[in-house]
Order: C-alpha cells, then structure tokens, then sequence
C-alpha cells in the first residue's frame, strides 16, 4: 500500500499552516480574546478537503501536477483562515496610530484620497472596473497556483507560497508596531461619489476599524473578519508576487493587462495611503528573497518522498 507523499517544500509549508494556528489558538488565549471555533469550520474545511483530494490524487491516480496544485491550495487556504483569526486577536490596538504622519506623506506625494475617489465616480465603469479588479486578488493567487502547476513548476509554485506567507507575518508584524487604518478611516466621501463606483472600503468600512481599534472584538467569528490592514498594503504584496512569478509563463501579459488597473484600485477602492503601496512594494522584494533562501531554486521537477 502506498503512503502519503510529501515533499519537502510541502512540509515547510505545512509547518507554516501549523505554526498559524498555534499563534491564532495562543495570542486568543493569553488576550483572553473569545473566538467562535466552530464558526470557522466552513473556512478550514475547504482547505482540508483539497489537500486531501490532492494527496489522494497523487498516491492513487498519479497525477503530479494536479495533486500538487490541489494540495497547495488547501495549504494556502487553512494558512489564511487561521492568520485571519491571528490578526483580529490584536485589537483593540494599544499603540497609536501613524496615520496622521502617512498624510503627511500623501501631501507631498500630492494625492488626496477624497480627490480620488471623486475622480473614479467621475468614470463610474472605470471606477466599478478597478473595484472588480481589487475583488480579483484572492482568485488571481489561485490561478497562479494553477498556472506554475500546469507549467510543471512545482518549486516556482511553492516559492510563489511560501513569499506570500512570509510576507503575511512580515506585513502583520510591522501592523502591530505602526498601527494604521488608510484614508477611509478619517475622511469622508459624498455618498454619491461612494455609490457611484461601488466604493470597497469606504467610511463606514473605516468607523468599524475605528471601532475594534478602541474597543476591541467581543467574539471573533467569521462575519468580523474583514481587511484590517492598511500599511504595508497586502492587495500590493499580492500583486507584486503574481506579476513576479507568472514573468515567464505564458500568462505574463493576460496578468499584467488584467492587473493595470490595481494600484488605482487598491489606492481608491483600498482606501490606501501612498505609503502602504511602496511598503507592499518592499514588503515583496524582502519576502522573494526569503522564499528563495528558504527554497533554493532547483530543477521544477515533480519530487516526493514517502513520509
């Protein structure tokens, strides 16, 4: 009977997953922060459910670069749902904002975000195009999982992962020392201007930030899991990554064409400081180079060794 096959980089993978859901289960503990578990389950269980479809396609049917773009994304799925749970234990937030100095920055960058926003309702396609194009995010990660897996580029595809974990911590990190909330947090937009393009993240969007910010979360649940984050912007670090590991595949320039629109998009639609995008920008390029560290380039050959 054949064992479960796992290559190394799945398992450094892993480890990431497991190591997310014992910050999630610890920082929720020792903050005396309530968590509905249960809650969660339909988030996990998708992941758990193509891994496991993945390992069974490997070990029976023998097909590498299915099972291997199976098995990364239930790896990518469970990693996100319990880093979620990971980043609303922080609040409230005890140290104090630094918006007020990223407006600055945005002064002199000359951008306003009220101005913005104004000149996206001013084209409401355009601005209704650039919030389809932000919502694209997470189903751009997966088609890229699947894109390097039918390339036949396993290392690729979990250097791909593996950046975009390590970016995650590293984004969540520098969160909790410079806590910020983006424009919409602060600023108010007509609600024409608002409707007009569907606007994402919006004041509303900003004064629950505010609010779990000050006050905190009664009980983490599924329906209070929204995008906290403001610097470094993750959407950017996102974007970055794909453009990056999709540069020599033969949907480089369907990526690129699709994704000209996001920095406007995670600028208005984000509800984004200057600042955030050149912080995802380096964020990337750190984490890339982690990755490669962590996962030395080597032939993309399809490689497993019995566990």
């Amino acid at each position: 009977m054949t064992g479960i096959q796992i290559t190394p980089a799945e398992r450094l993978l892993a480890s990431f997953v497991a190591l997310s859901l014992f910050s999630a289960v610890f920082i929720s503990y020792s903050f005396d922060q309530s968590v509905h578990w249960l809650g969660f389950a339909p988030a996990a269980a998708p992941g758990v459910l193509l891994a496991g479809l993945g390992f069974y396609l490997r070990t029976q049917k023998r097909r590498p670069q299915m099972s291997g773009f199976l098995i990364s994304t239930g790896i990518y799925v469970l990693f996100g749902a319990f880093m979620a749970i990971t980043i609303f234990c922080f609040f409230p937030i005890l140290r104090p904002p630094v918006d007020a100095y990223l407006f600055q920055i945005d002064a002199f960058w000359g951008y306003d975000w009220t101005r913005a926003v104004a000149w996206a309702a001013s084209m409401p396609a355009v601005g209704k195009l650039m919030g389809w194009v932000y919502h694209s995010s997470l189903w751009q990660v997966i088609a890229t999982l699947g894109l390097l897996a039918a390339c036949n580029r396993p290392q690729t595809m979990h250097q791909f992962l593996l950046a975009g974990f390590v970016a995650l911590i590293v984004t969540v990190w520098v969160w909790m020392m410079f806590p910020s909330f983006g424009p919409a947090a602060y600023l108010p937009v007509p609600i024409a201007h608002s409707q007009a393009i569907n606007l994402i993240v919006d004041p509303a969007y900003g004064a629950v930030l505010q609010d779990h910010a000050i006050n905190g979360i009664p009980q983490i649940g599924p329906e209070t899991i929204i995008g906290a984050i403001a610097f470094p912007s993750f959407h950017t670090v996102m974007l970055c990554l794909i453009l990056w590991y999709c540069k020599n595949t033969p949907a480089f320039w369907a990526m690129v064409v699709l994704n000209s629109l996001m920095v406007p998009a995670i600028l208005i639609h984000g509800g984004h400081h200057v600042t955030d995008v050149l912080g995802g920008v380096a964020t990337s390029i750190l984490c890339i180079w982690i990755a490669h560290r962590m996962l030395p380039d080597t032939p993309n050959g399809p490689k497993t060794d019995p566990a």
